[in-house]
């Protein structure tokens, strides 16, 4: 708190520097004897200690714990690390969960250990793992240590060559798998419905039209009009055909009865496209990429089938370069 004052007949305001510290001593008087008197009286000291709990402390971070877990077909060596146990105890009770531990701690094996759990119990049918295309052999190494007798369809460059990729798509769509492991480039591979994606383009046409006719003639809007457009324009020629890459068309994503995604290194995928009146803002980029679309895409078909039990991610860099990661 500041006193001012005029000198004379001066327009000129000023501080009173001795004036200002009387008046600040005083104000903090006040307020040490205001919270004496507030907290004096226990009822209303008991009173207002709960109105503040309600309100500010009433939400408190859940714990998991997975000592009950039994795991069984698990190798009799294997040896279960309390974390880890804790994140498959949160992911069969929560459903799509992010798993944000850092590298070493051993994702890889909860992520098995929480697909296979699911089978278990019946709350997946068909699990899929992507994984970075490096890391296929030693994931499927990993996942035979830990369950010797798992049933697993692994997209390895000989099953998931050219002229045999549409045979592995039917086997792994009609055979009985505890997992389906394939790498991130074969999972790209791998097309969704054309009916399904439609439906997700129009959404986002919608959304663009919408903040179009929001933003309105203004000129210091014109450059983000401009770039809005051409996110349509766009859209419009992906939803009529006219762009995108070509892909098998012989099975769909859909008929390959996966139910739940495990996508390691998940931040791969972090940008997709997004809908913003936001123009040249360091930090928020609205082009997305093709890949991170086609996640997308399969994750909220994904949503359809197994509503809020569909999904992991796995990743130890959540935010690589700016905070609008989080979002998309």
């Amino acid at each position: 708190m500041s006193v001012i004052i005029k000198r004379g007949k001066s327009p000129d305001i000023v501080t009173d520097p001795v004036a200002t510290e009387a008046a600040n001593d005083k104000l903090v008087a006040i307020k040490e004897r205001f919270a004496d008197w507030l907290w004096s009286e226990p009822a209303r000291a008991q009173e207002l200690a709960e109105l503040y709990n309600e309100e500010y402390n009433s939400l408190v971070a859940r714990e998991f714990n997975g000592d009950y877990l039994t795991t069984p077909g698990v190798s009799a060596t294997w040896k279960w690390r309390p974390h880890q146990t804790r994140v498959i105890a949160r992911i069969i009770q929560d459903g799509n969960t992010y798993m944000g531990h850092a590298v070493g701690s051993g994702k890889t094996s909860a992520m098995i250990g929480a697909g296979m759990e699911m089978r278990r119990l019946g709350l997946a049918r068909k699990p899929m793992y992507a994984v970075p295309n490096l890391m296929l052999g030693q994931f499927t190494k990993e996942f035979y240590e830990q369950y010797p007798t798992a049933r697993i369809a692994v997209a390895d460059e000989r099953r998931f060559h050219t002229s045999r990729r549409k045979q592995f798509i039917a086997d792994a769509a009609n055979a009985d798998l505890d997992a389906i492991i394939i790498t991130h480039s074969a999972f790209g591979m791998i097309p969704v419905s054309n009916e399904f994606q439609d439906g997700l383009i129009q959404e986002q046409l919608d959304q663009y039209r919408d903040l179009l006719e929001e933003l309105g003639s203004d000129q210091d809007t014109r450059i983000t009009r401009s770039r809005m457009e051409k996110q349509i324009e766009r859209l419009e020629q992906r939803l009529s055909g006219k762009a995108g890459k070509r892909r098998d068309q012989v099975f769909t994503f859909e008929e390959m009865g996966v139910d739940f995604l495990f996508l390691d290194e998940a931040h791969m995928f972090r940008k997709l496209d997004f809908a913003t009146k936001m123009s040249n803002v360091k930090g928020i980029s609205p082009e997305g990429a093709q890949k991170s679309w086609d996640v997308y895409v399969k994750t909220r078909y994904l949503e359809t089938i197994n509503p809020g039990r569909n999904l992991v991610l796995a990743s130890g860099t959540p935010v690589t370069n700016t905070m609008a990661e989080l979002y998309t």
